[in-house]
């Protein structure tokens, strides 16, 4: 085959070549007694395997040119200096150099076998028997995870620092293979020269810790030419990352690049790879795991802006919304309110805590921001209709009054409009009914008495916002402990309202 020029600057369009290792002997091999030390929670069956990766690879080549691991590293083998060098680093790095002459002196056919299914120690000495190990070459469980041993970004090649030890040789199969010059075109980063190098010369962590750097092409997607999205968690450190920016850093076309970094949760199975919670489809188009992508929690989303060979700029990233219209009030920071001439500001909405994990604790932190910032609060608390049902709507929205106005001075609350959105009315055309709506929002003023004062209470606007509209606003705003509305769609319709 000619060598095959690799170009990747997006992770959709045109999908040109894919390469594959089909399940072989090795899922065979593994045993309950191996399995967590090959990364797996179960036993897999290799003949499901088998079938449902034929099905994978019938998809793929009814579209493009797919490429077998085997194949290709029998290319590599066939070649004694690329043979050589392969199994020279590969005895050393898994520590047994008293097998290389015998691995030489092996035809290219089994010794493809060898390195993909599982090399069986030889039991001559007490300490390999007492070793208590089948194996002198670990079966490679996981390598038809391929994209996870190296990824393509643009026309470079990263081979990638595996973070457990059991992939370490897919790694040194996989540069080999995009080394020759045979088979592709294209440049190597090696992320395994990261760890050699001192950690920590600028990036995000800006840390002397060694031996800390794994980079995993699970972790990596290319969204265009410009733009990388890098997942943070299980199998790619802050400290690799570090290590790749700096080499995009030194890259000298002239253009001005970002990486996004995401972090995930380190102690789930689910997070492992960044691709697990992200995938592009489209240009305009992306699939999710919406609690981690799109909620309040505790993973930051940080951006970083390369321009001139350094980095520029280095900021946490506020969440944007996926759909192009609907009921999904957003957010964005404080400063860019004020820019834009902005006087109040909605924080606590329903939806938000409906739809994108609000809590108490946010809208207390956004709160005491827009306040220092000088914008006006419009802060919105209210049941759900379950609480409703049970009966325990005032002591809901007392304890949500406390929390979400903790540690806001009275001389604050000045700046504060409370408006009561009970949950199941929004949106739904329900509405509290004029006596439900006074008693919530005279829970609310009295809760406000306790915390600060009688005049604190007096003094603050609480408003209704749950479906008012032109036919009951009437009588809802002549209930003495409301305030006004918070009108939602029957604002837009002026010949009415």
């Amino acid at each position: 085959m000619d060598p095959v020029k690799v170009k990747v600057h997006s992770e959709i369009g045109r999908l040109r070549g894919v390469i594959l290792h089909t399940p072989g002997e090795e899922v065979e091999n593994m045993t309950p007694r191996i399995a967590q030390r090959a990364l797996y929670s179960d036993i897999l069956n290799l003949s499901i395997a088998q079938k449902e990766y034929a099905q994978l690879r019938g998809v793929l080549e009814k579209w493009t040119d797919t490429y077998q691991v085997d194949k290709l590293l029998g290319v590599v083998l066939d070649d004694p200096g690329d043979r050589s060098m392969l199994l020279k680093r590969i005895c050393t790095i898994e520590n047994v150099p008293e097998y290389y002459d015998m691995l030489m002196g092996t035809s290219t056919r089994k010794l493809i076998k060898l390195l993909l299914e599982g090399l069986p120690a030889k039991i001559d000495t007490l300490t390999a028997f007492l070793a208590d190990d089948y194996y002198a070459l670990q079966p490679l469980y996981n390598f038809y995870f391929t994209r996870d041993a190296s990824a393509s970004i643009g026309e470079d090649v990263l081979i990638c620092k595996m973070a457990n030890k059991v992939r370490v040789r897919e790694s040194l199969i996989m540069e080999a293979i995009f080394s020759n010059p045979k088979l592709f075109d294209c440049s190597i980063i090696d992320a395994n020269e990261f760890s050699k190098e001192r950690a920590g010369e600028g990036g995000i962590a800006g840390s002397a810790v060694k031996n800390n750097v794994s980079v995993e092409g699970g972790d990596i997607l290319v969204i265009d030419k410009n733009i990388l999205l890098v997942g943070n968690g299980l199998r790619t450190t802050s400290q690799g990352i570090d290590k790749l920016i700096q080499r995009f850093c030194k890259d000298q076309d002239g253009e001005q690049k970002h990486i996004i970094v995401q972090q995930l949760p380190d102690d789930v199975e689910s997070f492992i790879h960044m691709d697990m919670v992200f995938t592009m489809l489209d240009n305009d188009a992306c699939l999710i795991y919406e609690p981690l992508i799109l909620w309040e929690n505790q993973y930051r989303t940080v951006h970083i802006t390369i321009d001139g060979g350094r980095v520029k700029k280095i900021r946490d990233e506020q969440n944007v919304h996926f759909e192009e219209k609907g009921a999904f009030t957003g957010e964005i920071s404080a400063e860019m309110l004020l820019e834009a001439g902005a006087e109040y500001v909605i924080i606590g909405h329903s939806e938000r805590r409906q739809y994108f994990g609000e809590t108490d604790a946010t809208v207390n932190l956004r709160t005491k921001a827009a306040l220092a910032a000088g914008l006006k609060v419009i802060l919105c608390l209210g049941e759900v209709k379950e609480q409703r049902l049970s009966g325990i709507t005032d002591e809901v929205v007392a304890m949500q009054t406390k929390l979400d106005l903790a540690d806001i001075t009275e001389e604050q609350l000045k700046n504060v409009i409370i408006a009561y959105e009970p949950v199941w009315a929004i949106g739904t055309g329900l509405t509290a009914t004029p006596d439900q709506a006074d008693q919530t929002c005279g829970v609310i003023r009295k809760t406000i008495a306790a915390i600060y004062s009688e005049k604190a209470a007096d003094g603050i606007v609480i408003q209704y916002g749950g479906s008012m509209n032109d036919g009951n606003a009437a009588e809802l705003l002549a209930k003495a402990n409301v305030d006004g509305g918070l009108i939602g769609g029957a604002s837009l319709k002026t010949d009415k309202f």
